[in-house]
């Protein structure tokens, strides 16, 4: 979760509940900058939507120009939510109906680092493997319960050797995997001592139980 871009979009100032509430939960999804790649069916759950009106929130975010989409094929999407370099406000676009960007700001930046505007096109400037790998085991290890959380560091080490294997695409879906399974076992597990502690899980594959 980005502190400062959750802080930002409560700052950001949108009338519809629903509109913010999508806003927030892409912000709480975000890294420092801004970047995350959670499914639809996963957040629009959260958010209590369908998934058909969580994409209708995505495409107004990105006409407001808060946000900017990569669509990829049979892949989660990567988002990137748009601030201004020094982190004072979400810039948005000079339109009818839209707040201006805060004073101090002198540009709104219409693209994220990592974005291509061309679905089809590979972004510029791609995080690195390693990158990503951190990122997606701090995802997982947020929503793994914590009374279960054992030895993080030789958590972080067992997932990173599985990960080097793979490509960036395949660390997201793999990351997308644990973060289904955790949420399943959290909904069927009534006593949390069942549930199986970090260190185990990760080592012996255990998001791989019902295959």
């Amino acid at each position: 979760m980005s502190a400062k871009y959750t802080f930002l979009a409560w700052e950001t100032p949108i009338k519809s509940a629903p509109l913010k509430l999508a806003l927030l939960q892409l912000a709480n999804n975000a890294d420092d900058n801004g970047f995350s790649y959670y499914s639809i069916s996963k957040m629009s759950r959260s958010c209590g939507m369908s998934e058909r009106t969580f994409i209708r929130k995505i495409s107004e975010l990105e006409n407001l120009g808060v946000l900017t989409v990569e669509r990829r094929s049979n892949r989660p999407s990567l988002y990137t939510l748009i601030g201004d370099e020094m982190g004072v406000t979400l810039c948005q676009l000079q339109r009818s109906g839209v707040t201006e960007c805060q004073s101090g700001v002198t540009e709104c930046h219409r693209g994220g680092d990592r974005v291509s505007h061309d679905p089809n096109n590979t972004p510029n400037n791609t995080p690195n493997i390693m990158s990503v790998i951190k990122d997606g085991f701090n995802h997982w290890w947020k929503l793994y319960p914590p009374s279960r959380r054992v030895n993080k560091t030789g958590c972080y080490d067992k997932f990173k050797s599985k990960c080097k294997k793979l490509n960036e695409d395949q660390v997201i879906d793999l990351v997308n995997k644990i973060c289904d399974d955790i949420e399943e076992r959290t909904k069927t597990i009534d006593d949390i001592k069942y549930f199986p502690t970090s260190e185990p899980y990760m080592n012996k594959e255990r998001y791989n139980d019902g295959e």
